[in-house]
């Protein structure tokens, strides 16, 4: 690996990432946003939230969600399968995908929960703003927001007749295409309409196939109606369609010695026919060059009524996505003519559809500002996972059906001229009726083990159902102290809950049918958040101490019980400190720049292989962003913008046993951008994304059965550059 710290010391003192507020002749403008439910400055709310608008999704070239955690304290994200991301907050984040469980970080397209991680890993184009809550938001936001929540809003239709068109074109045979129309129909409706498109060649090499792996091709639009009969009542209907077709995007390199790793799981005997593995991280061995492919469609129709209490607003979403893929597990490949079928492979297919209602009022009765309101979910998950060792399938065929009921409650109450205090709580009731039928021969790999109510009957395919519950209330109290217009801060305490599940790739009957438990956790945070030198410089700071009960955790057994599976893993305790710069000493120069320190640290649990003491997965120590931009005025013609943007972290594992073969050393990332910005409303941007060519991964695992021996690694993306010409009027 490249060493990435040197880096990071020397270039976040020349630059600062990329959350620029607007900056005006009056210095920073306000940021506005709706973490709590209703339109706020991010400067009065007691909540740690990174904001990132229109401009800054633009000019930083954020492509995905991906992009988004190089420029947010304490975000990661990775990726097992494009279709399956994996975003962790604060050290919390799920990396199973099977159909009994859930995400541990909440996802909400428009103000829709988006209940299936592959559901939002889409092309982001013609947002209006992408919020990044971070610590639980268990009262406003509800279930499975344990670690924090993503909000991503689309631009809404206005009466204004406007449009944009764009082009892109770069190596790898990069072509995007990405349009915007906006205008009135009649006197009381208005419409937009985005699409994206977007493809590319891939950038890994299958030396056995002769293929190129990790390509890009994607295809999405969105449509948005407004319908404004009254200045008391507005309708917006939302709809939106999106497919990914990628070649091979889980391709997967070997680390670590494959004859050693054979041979500590009985299979020596196969290591002279293997291949050899290359050292260069875009050339793999695989047998198949596996695929992904992805199909989401979904519709938000949001009410809001002015009445005399307050707004009432009524926030319907269906959702549906279907993906399926097919990869090589561990990276090894056996040679054409021995006859021996790949080592492992992973195929899965899912289908899930989702409708959720939300009905609430947001009120102000006197100096007290409120919002209550209910919730519902109902969804349903049908997913087949086939592994097959050695060409010997082995099915998981999952149904889960999950309804969930809530009801929730949060006010404002200020108390004298600079306190105020916010309490709330939220109270869900989730249900799962659960199904797993297995099929298959068990051959040594733990795909299916003995039952322990059973053990003599050997390891058997099952056909398993059970049904559960778990409920919780989640409470919040924050106290909030303004003693002028540039200090804000805030002390609080709050409470977030993940439902309890299944285990979708369990291996005997008594796995299937034992539900694992909800997770809770205490938030303990304190914020200053402040605006000074004439409203030119922001700093916010937050500390904060979770304290997690019950937590889940995604792991791999090769002792008692072989497979792979979700465990409560008792206690676990994240300490935090995060904070985010804004200067802006002109109205043409801006910095940026971010810091997060992360103690996560899983406590006294009886999950083998994970030890008191183990660092939670994807929870690097230290973190920090810069960026800086520049608006270099051009006379008549526009200006030259130029910007820099930098995302480093420190060392992290991708499991809690804490193996070090597929552990990431620090590395950063460098991003530029410089594009001529007419007047005229044209803009023509040459960018680089990864401009130092630093190799990293997005994922890996320990994949010598618990050994430490071998470890199977996907790549990030190289150095990659390219040319966007946009018009807008």
């Amino acid at each position: 690996m490249k060493s990435g710290k040197r880096s990071a010391l020397s270039l976040a003192a020349a630059v600062a990432a990329s959350l620029v507020p607007c900056v005006s002749h009056a210095g920073l403008e306000e940021v506005i946003v709706t973490a709590q439910k209703r339109e706020q400055n991010v400067q009065s709310i007691p909540i740690a939230v990174t904001a990132l608008g229109e401009e800054t999704i633009r000019n930083a070239t954020i492509l995905n969600i991906d992009d988004v955690a190089d420029h947010t304290p304490g975000f990661t994200i990775s990726n097992y399968n494009p279709v399956t991301p994996q975003p962790f907050i604060r050290g919390i984040g799920s990396t199973q995908n099977d159909a009994g469980s859930d995400a541990s970080i909440g996802v909400f397209m428009d103000g829709v929960y988006v209940g299936r991680a592959g559901g939002y890993r889409a092309d982001m184009y013609d947002l209006q703003r992408v919020e990044v809550l971070r610590g639980p938001q268990g009262t406003l936001f509800g279930r499975n927001v344990a670690g924090g929540a993503l909000n991503v809003l689309s631009n809404a239709p206005s009466r204004e007749f406007a449009g944009d068109f764009e082009l892109t074109a770069g190596d790898y045979n990069l072509r995007g295409v990405k349009g915007m129309l906006n205008g009135p129909l009649t006197s009381e409706l208005a419409g937009r309409l985005a699409f994206s498109l977007r493809e590319r060649d891939g950038v890994t090499d299958n030396t056995v196939t002769d293929s190129e792996l990790q390509d890009e091709d994607n295809k999405s639009v969105r449509g948005r109606l407004l319908w404004e009969p009254s200045s008391r009542f507005s309708a917006n209907l939302v709809a939106d369609y999106s497919e990914d077709d990628l070649e091979g995007p889980a391709a997967r390199n070997f680390l670590g010695d494959p004859g050693a790793m054979m041979d500590s799981v009985g299979l020596g005997f196969l290591t002279p026919q293997l291949l050899p593995t290359s050292k260069d991280p875009f050339k793999i061995e695989a047998e198949i060059d596996g695929h992904a492919r992805r199909e989401m469609y979904s519709a938000t129709l949001q009410l809001d009524w002015e009445v005399a209490l307050g707004t009432i607003t009524s926030v319907s979403g269906f959702r549906n996505n279907d993906f399926d893929y097919y990869d090589d597990v561990f990276g090894l490949a056996f040679a054409p003519d021995s006859g021996v079928d790949p080592l492992l492979t992973d195929k899965t297919d899912e289908d899930s559809d989702q409708f959720t209602q939300e009905l609430r009022i947001t009120a102000v009765s006197g100096d007290i500002t409120w919002t209550a309101g209910l919730f519902y979910l109902d969804q349903d998950v049908d997913q087949l996972e086939v592994f097959s060792p050695l060409g010997f399938p082995v099915s998981y065929d999952q149904r889960a059906d999950t309804t969930s009921y809530a009801a929730f409650a949060q006010a404002t109450v200020p108390f004298g001229e600079q306190w105020a205090i916010t309490a709330g709580g939220r109270y869900t009731y989730d249900e799962r009726d659960f199904k797993l039928t297995t099929e298959g021969t068990e051959i040594g790999f733990g795909l299916l083990t003995p039952d322990p109510e059973n053990p003599d009957a050997g390891p058997v395919a099952f056909d398993a159902s059970d049904d559960d519950s778990w409920s919780k209330f989640t409470p919040k109290v924050s106290i909030e102290y303004t003693p002028n217009d540039q200090l804000f801060s805030y002390l609080t305490w709050s409470q977030g809950y993940k439902s309890g599940g299944y285990n979708g790739v369990a291996t005997n009957y008594t796995a299937a049918t034992t539900p694992f438990d909800e997770e809770t956790v205490n938030n303990y945070e304190i914020g200053v958040k402040t605006d000074f030198y004439d409203n030119r410089m922001r700093l916010n700071l937050a500390a904060f101490y979770m304290d997690y009960e019950d937590l889940q955790v995604f792991v791999a057994s090769y002792e008692s019980t072989v497979g792979l599976f979700v465990e409560n893993a008792g206690e676990a305790d994240i300490w935090g400190l995060e904070a985010e710069y804004f200067y802006a000493p002109t109205e043409r120069l801006s910095f940026t720049a971010t810091y997060a320190w992360l103690d996560a640290e899983i406590g006294d649990n009886e999950i083998e292989g994970v030890e008191e003491g183990n660092t939670l997965s994807r929870s690097p120590e230290h973190s920090a962003s810069a960026a800086v931009q520049y608006r270099w005025p051009l006379g008549g013609l526009g200006d030259l913008l130029l910007r820099a943007d930098y995302a480093w972290q420190d060392k992290f594992y991708f499991e809690s046993a804490n193996f070090e073969l597929p552990a990431q050393d620090d590395y950063g990332l460098l991003h530029l951008r410089a594009a001529l910005l007419a007047d005229s409303g044209w803009e023509l941007a040459l960018w680089v994304k990864n401009a130092t060519d630093e190799e990293y991964r997005v994922h890996a695992f320990d994949s010598s059965f618990g050994s430490d021996l071998g470890a199977s690694t996907i790549q990030g993306a190289p150095q990659m550059w390219g040319v966007t010409g946009r018009y807008s009027w």
